[in-house]
């Protein structure tokens, strides 16, 4: 017979504590504490590491080294991929990350406890995803970072879970958080108005399937393996020359 003892309690308390939110959270510090270090700032991004990791679909440049002229592409459609993972996890600026991460401790912790680990990390990524196809097709050209695509697809969800519980959109509190910050996307210059709604719309999609799933006594990971078809989809239409 094992009997537990304050040390064991202890360890499970910690063990508890550790969320993947909080996981991201770190990431997206780190990531920011190091483009601080290259941009010799820690009050914003340099042009260059902008030019160089953010979110851009697709642009071509040219210049000239005495007679020589180069040109070139640079974007996610032109290969560079790692620019739909890199982006969102960069910040231009303390008040930029510092407002996205406490949305994301609130709305991350809230969603991760509803749905659990995997599930949880099958919103994000499906919501980082249709931020940037979001943004590739209505901001093309310009350079994009930040995490609020995944931020805005866990609101979008756990609104969608919540109106499965309550019955009805009525008098949510996070309704009136999900008009509040619309209307921010839209009256605040140099937000990505894409970015906002396509997080948004995948996250709610995602959600709303998987309450359908579970509503219907269906298994879990059923809603999981479409969520994954839906990230190929997003993946593949982020990179090709459709949108």
């Amino acid at each position: 017979m094992r009997v537990s003892g304050p040390r064991s309690s202890i360890r499970k308390l910690q063990v508890s504590r550790l969320s993947v939110t909080s996981v991201i959270i770190s990431f997206n510090i780190m990531a920011y504490v190091v483009s601080s270090i290259l941009s010799r700032t820690p009050f914003g991004m340099s042009r260059t590491l902008l030019v160089d990791f953010a979110l851009i679909s697709r642009l071509e440049y040219r210049y000239q080294i005495g007679l020589r002229i180069f040109t070139g592409e640079i974007g996610v459609k032109a290969g560079e991929w790692y620019r739909l993972a890199t982006s969102a996890f960069l910040h231009d600026g303390l008040i930029h990350l510092a407002f996205n991460m406490y949305a994301l401790a609130i709305l991350g912790l809230l969603l991760e406890k509803e749905l659990g680990v995997v599930r949880f990390l099958l919103v994000y990524a499906l919501s980082t995803l249709g931020g940037a196809l979001g943004a590739i097709i209505l901001s093309p050209v310009d350079l994009t970072v930040g995490a609020s695509g995944a931020i805005y697809g866990l609101l979008g969800a756990l609104v969608v879970i919540q109106r499965s519980i309550q019955g009805s959109f009525r008098n949510s509190p996070l309704m009136f958080l999900l008009i509040i910050n619309l209307l921010f996307t839209f009256a605040i210059p140099q937000i990505s108005v894409g970015g906002h709604l396509g997080g948004l719309i995948v996250g709610a999609a995602i959600g709303g399937l998987m309450v359908q799933f579970e509503n219907h006594g269906r298994p879990k990971w059923m809603a999981t393996m479409i969520g994954g078809l839906w990230m190929v989809t997003l993946f593949a239409l982020c990179i090709s020359d459709i949108t």
